[in-house]
């Protein structure tokens, strides 16, 4: 075996340690990248880290911002979603509370489209309507009322949508009245819709026309009184004059009987004179003071015996026709004041016709008047319903327009040329103290029908006895009190034709001290109602002071029942209806003279 070659090994030692040298160096200079690549991830992981915590804080603070943002809006959300449920609990309960206010609202409610579909519908027409609201939901006017009705709804419906402006709108259905307050809904993004609240003011309108009628009967009933005070009042002045003028004629008559022409002179005189108190018998009839002495009577049977003097007081052109009806009731009042009602009515019906032909129709019927009747008639408004008699004057003559009707009861007042304007007012006036009422119907061209209603009464008819005028002569004092100095004196004439002296006082207390200075001597005392300062009431009173026993004897023109309503405490011993004339004086003495001695004696 051959030794190994030192060289050969050498070079193979160098070129191993070469190759170790080149891993080495390569190795190195591996490392060396790897070091540097390693600084340079390093760094690089560094800068990503500086990188990273930048990114980590910026989205840390955008986390925290978005956070608060999320919770802002969560809270918000919230407070969102609390005010909603809040609102619509307020909403529900403001929902109930109008439904709650519809369901009583007394009267219709209703929410419409423009083209009248019903939105909504109270429960109110349910009440009134008897129509389900659900049922009229969705439908048009045409379809939830009839015609004409439907279509006058839509006509007011429309004008309002169009116009844009509330109504009050009267409308009449379902046998009632109704008031419609409609107006205009406006709505945001839609068309506008209509709304309405209808009341029934049937009752309402009833009351309002109640209030009326009544103010209108005050008013008739204030113009009444008025007119009735200064009727009184002329009356009163006028039956002063009157008792003068008819007693002096009954006193110079007798004087005068030789004399053709002063006789006729006096009965004129005495025929005007009667025809006055006639007038002022009217005047007061009007006031409700005119002398009433009431009695059961017939009213056909009235009519029949006036047949004959009605028959004379109207044109002989005029036809006159009766239809007055059996078996009636009796009625109760004065029979010389029916005659003056059924009187006058006539005449007023003949100066109705003056001008051409006609005819005037006396009816007498029995009726059973209800209180809605009595109230529409004239005086009837506090009269009670039940049976009463009826007296129709009706005329085929030019008949009367409203104007006219409203003041035809005023005394004085007129439409004729030649007419007076009492006859009406007296009827009125006597109407009214009998507790009747009175109907009136009338039109221009289409005649006047005047109905009287009295009511009937349970009674039968008596006949009084009649009884003479006794004679006699008197003696003593009789004490004339009156304010009016012709009828003192007038008073006294008559006196002194009896056989009686008279004293004169004009006040009541004069009256007073010529009865205490007279004391003994006074057989009776003539006393005046109506006098200024201390009236014929007080002067009785202060009379009876002195002398208990004194005999009083009240003159007044108006009715012995008024006048004795004034001396309830202390009435006294007879009336003297005015005018009055020897005749009545005389019965009004004659118990004074059949008690003996005067009063005030010792």
């Amino acid at each position: 075996m051959s030794e190994p070659d030192p060289r050969r090994a050498l070079e193979e030692a160098r070129r191993e340690a070469d190759f170790y040298r080149r891993i080495a160096e390569e190795s190195g200079a591996r490392r060396l990248r790897e070091a540097e690549a390693l600084s340079q991830l390093l760094e690089r992981a560094q800068q990503a880290e500086r990188e990273l915590q930048v990114v980590r804080g910026e989205l840390e603070r955008r986390v925290e911002a978005r956070t608060a943002e999320l919770t802002a809006a969560n809270t918000h959300l919230c407070r969102a979603m609390a005010d909603r449920e809040h609102a619509e609990a307020e909403l529900r309960a403001s929902e109930g509370a109008f439904r709650s206010f519809m369901s009583h609202f007394p009267g219709l409610a209703y929410i419409k489209e423009a083209d009248t579909t019903v939105v909504f519908a109270s429960e109110g027409f349910r009440a009134y309507l008897g129509l389900d609201p659900e049922a009229l939901v969705g439908r048009t006017n045409a379809e939830c009322f009839p015609e004409p009705l439907a279509s006058a709804i839509t006509r007011d419906d429309l004008r309002i949508l169009s116009g844009g402006k509330a109504e009050h709108v009267p409308e009449d259905f379902g046998g009632r009245s109704w008031v419609s307050h409609k107006f205009v809904i406006p709505r945001a993004g839609g068309p506008v819709r209509l709304g309405g609240l209808t009341l029934d003011v049937t009752e309402a309108r009833r009351s309002e026309d109640e209030r009326r009628r009544l103010e209108r009967q005050m008013e008739q009933t204030q113009r009444t009184e008025s007119l009735g005070v200064l009727a009184g009042g002329i009356a009163h002045d006028f039956n002063n004059l009157l008792t003068s003028i008819l007693a002096n004629v009954e006193l110079v008559r007798a004087r005068v009987a030789a004399d053709p022409l002063a006789a006729e002179c006096l009965a004129d005189v005495e025929n005007a004179g009667r025809a006055a108190a006639g007038l002022c018998q009217q005047m007061l009839a009007y006031a409700g003071k005119a002398p009433f002495v009431a009695e059961p009577l017939a009213l056909g049977v009235l009519v029949r015996k006036m047949v004959q003097l009605l028959r004379s007081s109207v044109s002989r052109k005029l036809a006159l026709e009766l239809r007055l009806a059996d078996g009636l009731p009796l009625v109760c009042g004065d029979p010389s004041q029916l005659r003056q009602v059924v009187m006058n009515l006539v005449i007023n019906a003949a100066e109705a016709m003056a001008d051409g032909d006609g005819t005037i129709t006396i009816t007498t019927a029995a009726v059973q008047a209800s209180g809605a009747r009595l109230r529409e008639a004239l005086l009837g408004e506090t009269l009670p319903e039940g049976a009463y008699v009826v007296l129709e004057v009706a005329d085929t003559g030019c008949g009367m327009d409203a104007a006219t009707q409203r003041r035809i009861f005023e005394p004085f007042f007129t439409s004729k040329f030649a007419g007076r304007g009492l006859g009406l007012s007296a009827v009125l006036g006597i109407v009214r103290k009998l507790n009747g009422a009175i109907e009136l119907e009338s039109a221009p061209g289409q005649g006047t029908r005047f109905r009287v209603l009295l009511p009937a009464v349970d009674a039968t008819l008596a006949t009084a006895p009649e009884r003479g005028i006794p004679r006699f002569i008197g003696d003593g004092l009789v004490l004339v009190v009156d304010d009016d100095p012709a009828v003192r004196r007038t008073t006294g004439r008559m006196l002194s034709q009896l056989g009686f002296g008279a004293l004169e006082a004009e006040r009541g207390a004069e009256a007073v001290e010529l009865y205490q200075r007279h004391a003994g001597r006074v057989r009776a005392v003539i006393l005046d109602l109506t006098m200024p300062h201390v009236d014929g009431v007080e002067t009785l009173r202060l009379l009876r002071r002195v002398d208990p026993a004194a005999y009083v004897v009240v003159a007044s023109g108006h009715a012995q029942a008024d006048v004795s309503m004034r001396f309830s405490e202390a009435p006294p011993e007879g009336f003297l209806q005015k005018p009055f004339g020897l005749e009545a004086l005389t019965l009004a003495l004659r118990a004074a003279v059949e008690r003996g001695a005067p009063g005030g004696a010792p």
